[in-house]
């Protein structure tokens, strides 16, 4: 993209802040920035350049006092409650069906794991894909190219 896409601005307000918001539920104590990210209360990566899975990892051990961690990719701006609440109420890891983020996983099944990738973290907690409801199919758009960026604006 260019830059960094936390910062792009959709309807005037930088994505960090649309995941932001999307969290924003009675159900969530606490909101965590992981990275890097000027302007920002973030914890950065241990280590840089390791990818979302060891820095997922790396939350669940750096604040080990909650029983589940929902995470939220920034790249995923329409995200909303409706479509996040439900993974909230699995007991086990789970995600969407075709779609690693955004992933729930209880601290009760937490095992760190030599992963690279979010899908082989998920896949190693025995992650339970669950079908998103057709309702919400438009909240998993995800922007990773300008083309795509362009798509987005556009809705």
């Amino acid at each position: 993209m260019g830059q960094n896409k936390a910062l792009l601005k959709l309807g005037g307000r930088p994505l960090v802040e649309h995941a932001q918001d999307s969290l924003r539920m009675p159900e969530i104590s606490q909101i965590i920035l992981s990275g890097t990210l000027e302007g920002y209360k973030t914890v950065p990566d241990a280590t840089s350049y390791e990818g979302p899975a060891k820095a997922m990892m790396d939350i669940i051990e750096g604040y080990p006092a909650y029983e589940g961690y929902l995470f939220v990719p920034v790249d995923m701006p329409l995200l909303g409650g409706d479509i996040l609440r439900p993974l909230l109420h699995q007991d086990s890891a789970a995600c969407y069906q075709g779609w690693p983020l955004p992933a729930y996983i209880p601290k009760s099944v937490f095992v760190r794991h030599e992963c690279k990738s979010v899908r082989s973290l998920l896949e190693a907690l025995g992650a339970k894909a669950i079908e998103p409801d057709t309702a919400h199919q438009d909240q998993f758009i995800n922007v990773n190219t300008p083309d795509e960026w362009q798509k987005l604006g556009a809705l």
